[in-house]
């Protein structure tokens, strides 16, 4: 599939469109300060961070989703907040897009798939059935670190795709679906977690058909059973259930 550059084929807002948008926010903004109290301007002063996360939220109903300068600077934040990491993506190739994969996940070179479990763990409440480096004990990968940074589009779901429920991962390769990887569904849940204080995959588990054991079974991941924790688990390549669903990727 063809790639594009983050600024290829993509029309910026004029600065006569800004203009307008400024003038729109600030008096909205005047609007406010009439009745804003002493103490809740404190506060706004104080919280320099969370008022410039809000204002972004009303930024985003607006902003179109597949505007590949607005994922590239929602995973600068994601990855600088999470992983304390500066990035600068600015000659990254991203694939062009799907209908209805309008997710925008940016992997970046730096984190393994242990980095990323690991980092779950600080976030939230973790399990994974196997007491060795996930870097070691799933050693094959579609796409990888090694390869460098690299983005990837994915549907916008809280579970994991309803069309390819209840195919195992040996169905998804004879049908030739591209599967996320576990290293990618661990950084898909870091984002989710950062970006809304919830989890994926609640009521059913990410088949990652990426990825492969070093036995041969794959790897899946799910808000555990119990629901108390982010499991990281194994079916076989031949295991299908209507529960078990790959992410299905474009790349």
């Amino acid at each position: 599939m063809r790639n594009r550059s983050v600024t290829e084929n993509l029309k910026m807002a004029t600065d006569g469109q800004k203009d307008s948008i400024r003038a729109t926010v600030l008096q909205a903004v005047s609007t406010q300060l009439q009745t804003m109290t002493f103490d809740d301007a404190e506060q706004m002063i104080d919280n320099p961070k969370e008022v410039n996360g809000l204002v972004g939220k009303i930024f985003e109903p607006f902003v179109r989703t597949k505007s590949v300068l607005y994922w590239l600077d929602e995973m600068t934040r994601f990855y600088g907040e999470v992983f304390g990491l500066e990035c600068d993506f600015p000659n990254i190739r991203v694939p062009i897009s799907r209908e209805g994969f309008d997710w925008l996940l940016i992997m970046d070179e730096r984190i393994s798939t242990q980095a990323a479990y690991e980092a779950c763990q600080k976030q939230f409440n973790c399990w994974k059935y196997t007491d060795r480096s996930l870097d070691d004990a799933v050693p094959v990968n579609d796409r990888d670190q090694s390869k460098g940074t690299y983005a990837i589009w994915l549907r916008d779901t809280v579970e994991a795709d309803e069309v390819h429920r209840n195919k195992s991962a040996n169905d998804l390769k004879a049908a030739n679906i591209s599967g996320i990887t576990l290293r990618e569904r661990l950084i898909l849940e870091l984002w989710y977690f950062w970006k809304t204080q919830k989890h994926l995959d609640v009521q059913n588990w990410t088949l990652c058909s990426g990825s492969r054991y070093d036995d041969g079974d794959v790897p899946s991941v799910g808000w555990g059973s119990d629901g108390s924790r982010v499991d990281v688990i194994w079916f076989r390549p031949d295991g299908r259930d209507d529960s078990l669903r790959v992410r299905e990727v474009v790349s």
